[in-house]
């Protein structure tokens, strides 16, 4: 029922029109390259079909720019080449093994590397301030679910400054959550709100990555009402992160990991992170684009 609700829908209709579109763009244009993301949608392998039927020999390249979530599926499917890239650009060494063990039989799969890598020689442990940053994706129950927690927090617990960043699409949605005495709402660049706390609270927000890139030590909260499936440091090693579902956990790690507490070990457990996090996504190989011959037929 849903596959056939879903082949009906205005949504699907809308990728194929717009697939019709990208065609006769191609042919108008005579484009020798098409790049999108390759993130398992849909419209990407519509998008690599119609671009095909406006020119056979096109270059098709995805950009698999985010993350393979645990128990993603669409992403790593075989389907034929009609509705594959050419070449597949990952943004860490541990994606790229995981695409070429599923793909590379139908697909070249290179390491491209991400914008939100940063190699940073001045930050050498978590950092002192004793500011709690809470980090909702752009999901709206993820994002009220947070709100919640961190205002609950706020009440109870009057000593610790808590801080929540909304992803830019929910900003108007949660317009009306008002700031007090020691809960406010950003109106930072994340790498300040990064640089001003000490511990980062995330759920499914990839935001994590600059979270841990400037000192923030990562909290995942799990809840009912959250997507825990989709947790963007799965991969990492799981002793190096806490996992909470009450704001009496949250209270205990803080206490636990305070400013000036076992420091030493602390800058021992932030660099094994960083280690790790360099594994999921990498300096960008800009010189990539020259090896395939891209940049010379845009």
């Amino acid at each position: 029922i849903y596959a056939s609700e879903t082949i009906i829908s205005k949504d699907n209709q809308r990728n194929f029109d717009y697939g019709i579109e990208l065609r006769d763009i191609i042919k108008n244009t005579s484009a020798k390259n098409l790049i999108t993301t390759f993130e398992g949608h849909s419209w990407e392998k519509i998008f690599f079909y119609y671009a095909r039927k406006a020119n056979k020999n096109i270059n098709c390249i995805g950009y698999q720019h985010s993350l393979i979530f645990k128990y993603n599926h669409s992403i790593l499917r075989k389907i034929e080449y009609s509705y594959s890239p050419n070449y597949v650009f990952a943004s860490g060494k541990s994606t790229a093994n995981i695409l070429e063990k599923k793909l590379s039989n139908k697909t070249n799969i290179k390491l491209f590397g991400n914008h939100k890598y940063k190699k940073n020689n001045l930050i050498k442990s978590f950092n002192l301030k004793n500011n709690i940053l809470f980090l909702p994706s752009g999901e709206i129950e993820e994002a009220t679910y947070m709100t919640n927690f961190a205002i609950n927090l706020a009440r109870l617990s009057p000593e610790s400054e808590i801080i929540i960043r909304y992803h830019p699409i929910l900003k108007k949605e949660f317009s009306k959550v008002k700031n007090f005495k020691n809960f406010s709402k950003s109106t930072s660049k994340i790498i300040e709100d990064c640089k001003n706390s000490r511990w980062a609270i995330y759920s499914s927000s990839t935001a994590i990555f600059e979270a841990i890139q400037y000192g923030c030590m990562p909290i995942n909260l799990l809840g009912e009402k959250l997507i825990c499936i989709n947790d963007p440091l799965w991969q990492i090693n799981r002793k190096l992160i806490n996992n909470i579902k009450t704001i009496n956990d949250l209270l205990l790690i803080i206490k636990k990991t305070a400013p000036g507490k076992n420091e030493k070990s602390m800058s021992q457990e932030y660099r094994s992170l960083l280690k790790n996090l360099n594994y999921l996504i990498c300096k960008n190989k800009k010189d990539l684009l020259i090896k395939i011959n891209l940049i010379n037929n845009v």
